[in-house]
Order: structure tokens, then sequence, then C-alpha cells
């Protein structure tokens, strides 16, 4: 596979995860404060749970690296492909992330977790989980 098709893959393969994404947080948002499309969908059954710690402390360490390879381990693979293209740091020097572990929703492979970004504010990671372990997808301000 060419470098172009690999691109044109971990893109497809970005949007997709980030629709998945996106309409599991419609599913489950404040559906009074946000607007959202009506979509006839199967019924799907979300867990709250406790984020597994390995989890938590491989995300952590991760973001709260300067070293961008370590930094792009949080990441799933299509959108750490993309992100170590790009030449720019994940996040600004100084910035401490720190994961509600208790916040963590799943629904199969697709998951949420809020996280406390110093400074910054408040975020919802949206993970996915490959290989055995919760990566990124996207984040949003919460």
């Amino acid at each position: 596979m060419n470098k172009r098709t690999g691109l044109v893959l971990a893109a497809i393969t970005l949007v997709i995860l980030g629709a998945v994404g996106w309409w599991v947080y419609a599913m489950y948002a404040d559906k009074a404060d946000k607007p959202h499309a009506v979509i006839a969908t199967p019924s799907i059954q979300a867990s709250a749970t406790v984020m597994p710690k390995p989890d938590v402390s491989r995300l952590e360490q991760s973001l709260n690296t300067s070293d961008r390879t370590k930094q792009g381990a949080a990441l799933t693979a299509g959108v750490r492909k993309l992100y170590l293209a790009q030449k720019q740091p994940l996040l600004p020097a100084g910035t401490k992330i720190s994961l509600k572990a208790d916040t963590f929703v799943t629904n199969g492979t697709v998951a949420t977790v809020q996280a406390d970004v110093s400074p910054g504010g408040t975020y919802i990671l949206h993970l996915y989980r490959e290989n055995g372990t919760w990566s990124i997808v996207y984040t949003e301000a919460q």
C-alpha cells in the first residue's frame, strides 16, 4: 500500500470512528441542551462503570509527556498516523491531564470518559477499544 492510499484509509477510518463517537454522544447527551438528529436505531445498552486502572494510567502517562511518539500512543492507529505526520505537539507544554475514571461509559468497543485538563477545563474523550486497550478517537470540550 502506498503512502497516499494509507492516508486516505486513515482519513476514512477517522471519519467513520468520529461518526460512531458522535452517534454515541448524541444518544446519551442531554438532548434538551444540544441539537441532535432523530435516527431510527436498534436499542443499545450502554453501561456506566469505572475505567480500568491500566487504561487510565496508560492514557495519562501518554498524554502528560512531551514526547510526541508517546503522546501518539494514546490515539487510535488511524488518528496516530495523522497526528505524527503533522509535526505539532498534541498538547501545549505544561498541560496536565487527569482522567475521571468514574465517568467512564462504554457500549461495546466505543466509550467516553471525562478528563480534567489544566489549564483548559473539562473535556470528553471519545474512545475506541483496539488491540485490547482504550485509545482516543477525538475529544470534545465540555
